[in-house]
């Protein structure tokens, strides 16, 4: 892993070589499946897939506190609260060159407005991912703030 990234920044154009050194993790085939709440697997207190889980422990593993939100049914709600905000996680495997549009596009037609795209298991090179966000949010409304994910490394893109 390349170290001279800090751990949270904001996007620097400067730096794209940097991000380009953060290498992705091939996913298993269970990612998305859902682990029982305070089991061997999920030490949280509510049911969560297995790609949730391991991006709040890297999260608390730097330091940064969490508190996750309960499902709510009825009406669609944000997945966790992080540093003050409501925030919408949204985890993209597919390399296809729509993936990450897609993942954005579903945040924001459910009216989320803070995004965390974990892009911890995409093959796509980093540094081109966060120019591909870069390029979308410019063009999608109702973002206030988007934050790239890979690994440990956490870009704010806005």
């Amino acid at each position: 892993m390349f170290k001279s990234l800090e751990k949270i920044s904001k996007y620097d154009k400067q730096r794209i070589k940097d991000y380009s050194k953060v290498s992705y993790i091939v996913p298993s085939k269970n990612l998305f499946v859902k682990e029982r709440a305070n089991s061997k697997l999920n030490p949280y207190n509510l049911e969560l897939t297995r790609a949730e889980i391991s991006l709040f422990l890297r999260l608390e593993e730097i330091g940064e506190r969490i508190v996750l939100i309960r499902e709510n049914k009825s009406t669609a709600t944000n997945d966790f609260i992080w540093r003050g905000k409501a925030w919408e996680l949204k985890t993209v495997v597919k390399d296809s060159n729509n993936s990450i549009r897609n993942a954005i596009w579903r945040a924001t037609s459910q009216k989320k407005r803070n995004i965390v795209l974990d892009l911890t298991y995409l093959r796509r090179d980093f540094g081109d991912c966060l120019l591909n966000i870069l390029d979308l949010v410019s063009t999608i409304s109702g973002i206030d703030n988007l934050v790239a994910i890979r690994r440990d490394k956490i870009v704010r893109v806005k």
